[in-house]
């Protein structure tokens, strides 16, 4: 028994350090966009981000959606925000997994009442994940702002706001449509070796 819960914790862990890769290396394939005073990207990320959560739940989701992201924000020289964006991709992925857990606690169902709830779960976890970036970005654009400049920039700061939540937008249904693509068609594979909710 001890050796049996040893070997799946190891796996546990394996899994959420490739899924914490993959987050990472995703967030390469990007298009930058410049957005009102700042900029923001189209990126591949946040497919990952879904795909642990589906396959680890919300707890493992969570981490390597969070490890992974933090470590590009590291890496690409956002250093400064690596722990919020920790906080926000974790919980784009909890979100995520514990919605899919608890839509799929009747056990066996129909291959098409799963992939719904997949999506379900998939665009809760995708919006909040996009009102979590919106709430970081205006704040962090409000404090770079000269207090006697806030007010005088406010439209300017709404308006790349608005324009981050929609390439936000973007991200998330794209993580939505390929995230459940790639997951339908290893779903089988990941039930063997039980690494799905």
């Amino acid at each position: 028994m001890g050796v049996t819960l040893k070997k799946i914790m190891v796996r546990q862990l394996v899994v959420i350090g490739l899924m914490a890769a993959l987050c990472l290396v995703s967030n390469y394939f990007s298009i930058p966009i410049p957005i009102g005073i700042d900029k923001s990207r189209i990126h591949l990320g946040n497919v990952f981000c879904i795909l642990s959560a589906f396959m680890l739940g919300p707890v493992g989701g969570g981490f390597a959606a969070g490890i992974g992201a933090f470590f590009y924000d590291v890496f690409a020289g956002y250093g400064a925000e690596c722990v919020i964006t920790f906080v926000n991709k974790f919980l784009m992925a909890f979100v995520c997994g514990g919605l899919l857990k608890l839509l799929t606690r009747a056990g066996e169902l129909p291959q098409f009442q799963l992939i719904w709830r997949r999506v379900v779960a998939s665009v809760a976890g995708c919006l909040t994940y996009v009102a979590l970036y919106m709430t970081k970005s205006y704040i962090t654009l409000y404090l770079e702002s000269n207090i006697g400049e806030a007010v005088d920039r406010s439209a300017a700061i709404w308006a790349t706001v608005a324009g981050k939540g929609y390439i936000s937008l973007v991200n998330g249904l794209i993580a939505v449509v390929v995230a459940n693509l790639i997951y339908s068609s290893i779903a089988a594979a990941l039930k063997k070796q039980h690494l799905s909710i």
